[in-house]
């Protein structure tokens, strides 16, 4: 990140922001199997974060919604969210908008081996051994939540078995990753 003293917001577990200011920076610290959601749009000077944390809400066995408001914890929900500010902000929809994700970590050990390959359509919600598959599952419904709205997913550091602290610059689109044991990654 070009400035290292701007003002830094950070989100924890299904917290989200919006930012127009040069002075701040968007960070999601020790994201393991969660995901970091960052949209941003050059033109429009703008940028938001999601730390999504599963797929989607559950659903009561009476078929009834538990939580009656959208919820940034949740895949398929926090990007509504995010897009719904941004379009208030900006006071109109029709914006260029691109993605950027990173985390969606396999942390339980001897997991990772048995993970599917991102491209792969297993629905399983777990592994052989019974190891929950929640950050692939959370990479996997974060892209067909792009997909549907056809926003374009340019730079990603998704998978693997490490932990990560994201550090997002909302008016630049650039993000960088700290992996845990690993050394620094720009995305840009």
């Amino acid at each position: 990140m070009k400035n290292q003293t701007k003002t830094q917001i950070t989100l924890h577990m299904g917290q989200w922001a919006v930012s127009r200011s040069q002075e701040e920076s968007l960070v999601s610290p020790c994201l393991g199997s969660c995901v970091a959601l960052c949209l941003y749009s050059l033109e429009n000077k703008i940028g938001a974060m999601a730390h999504v944390v599963l797929p989607n809400r559950n659903i009561s066995l009476t078929g009834k919604n538990l939580h009656p408001y959208p919820d940034a914890r949740y895949a398929d929900e926090a990007l509504t969210i995010l897009l719904d500010e941004i379009f208030r902000i900006v006071g109109q929809k029709d914006i260029s908008i691109k993605a950027k994700l990173a985390g969606g970590a396999q942390m339980f050990k001897g997991a990772l081996s048995r993970v599917p390959t991102l491209d792969s359509n297993q629905s399983s919600s777990t592994t052989k051994k019974g190891f929950p598959l929640i950050g692939y599952k959370n990479i996997v419904a974060i892209k067909q939540e792009l997909l549907k709205v056809n926003i374009q997913l340019v730079s990603n550091d998704l998978g693997g078995d490490h932990g990560r602290t994201v550090t997002f610059d909302p008016l630049s689109g650039e993000m960088l990753v700290r992996k845990i044991g690993q050394s620094q990654e720009l995305l840009l």
